[in-house]
C-alpha cells in the first residue's frame, strides 16, 4: 500500500505542474473554446505512454460527450513497454534492471463533468501485463478484468487551434486477478493490485 501511495504522490505531481500550465492560458482562448459545442464525438492518441516506449505499437481512445456534463470514452493500448518504462520513477512497476514488457489495455469509462473541463469517472475492462527478463528465460504474463475510479481534465479548442482535443486522464485501477511481487533474475517484478496511471490524449474533436 505505501508503494502504491508512492506512484500516486509522483503522478499527482506531474499532473498537478501540467494542469498549472493550462490554467495560465489566457481568458480569452477559454473563451474560443467555449465556442465550440460540447456535444459530439472525438478520438485521441495517447502521448506520455507512447513517448517513453518509443512509441512502439499503438494507445489511443475513441469517445463521445453527449452535453456539458456527460462523456464516454473507450481506450484501447497495445505497448511494447521499454526497460526503461518498468524501472523509471514515473512507473515504480520493477525494482531493478533487466525486464521489459507488453501492456494490452481495452477499458471503457463513463465520465461526468464539474467546474468545467474537470470531471471525475468510472472505469472497467480488461488489461494484460507481460514482464519478461532480457536476457532470462523468465516470464510472467497475467490478464485481468479491471474496475476504477477516475479524474481527469478535457477540452476542446486548446490554445485557439479549432478541434484541437487533449485528455488528461489520471485512472487507478482494481485488478481482480492480481500480480504478486516477483524475481526475474536480480530484478523484482512489484505488486500490481492497484495501480494508478497517468495518461494524456491529443486528437481531433468532430
Amino acid at each position: 500500500m505505501r508503494q502504491f501511495f508512492m506512484i500516486l504522490t509522483r503522478q499527482t505531481r506531474a499532473l498537478t505542474v501540467f494542469l498549472a500550465l493550462l490554467l495560465t492560458i489566457p481568458v480569452s482562448l477559454g473563451a474560443q473554446t467555449a465556442q465550440l459545442q460540447p456535444r459530439g464525438a472525438f478520438a485521441s492518441y495517447e502521448i506520455t505512454e507512447m513517448a517513453v516506449n518509443n512509441f512502439r505499437n499503438f494507445a489511443g481512445e475513441a469517445g463521445f460527450r453527449f452535453d456539458q456534463k456527460h462523456q464516454v470514452r473507450l481506450t484501447v493500448m497495445e505497448v511494447a513497454v521499454s526497460e526503461r518504462d518498468l524501472a523509471g520513477w514515473w512507473s515504480a512497476a520493477v525494482e531493478g534492471k533487466g525486464v521489459e514488457g507488453y501492456l494490452r489495455v481495452y477499458e471503457m469509462s463513463v465520465d461526468r463533468f464539474f467546474g468545467g473541463n474537470w470531471y471525475y469517472g468510472a472505469n472497467a475492462g480488461y488489461i494484460a501485463n507481460e514482464f519478461r527478463h532480457v536476457t532470462l528465460l523468465q516470464r510472467i504474463w497475467n490478464e485481468t478484468l479491471t474496475a476504477g475510479i477516475a479524474i481527469g481534465y478535457s477540452r476542446a479548442n486548446l490554445f485557439g487551434i479549432r478541434r484541437l482535443h487533449i485528455n488528461l486522464t489520471m485512472p487507478v485501477r482494481f485488478y481482480f486477478n492480481g500480480i504478486e511481487e516477483t524475481k526475474l533474475g536480480d530484478a523484482t517484478v512489484r505488486t500490481h493490485k492497484i495501480v494508478p496511471n497517468t495518461w494524456l490524449f491529443i486528437g481531433y474533436k468532430f
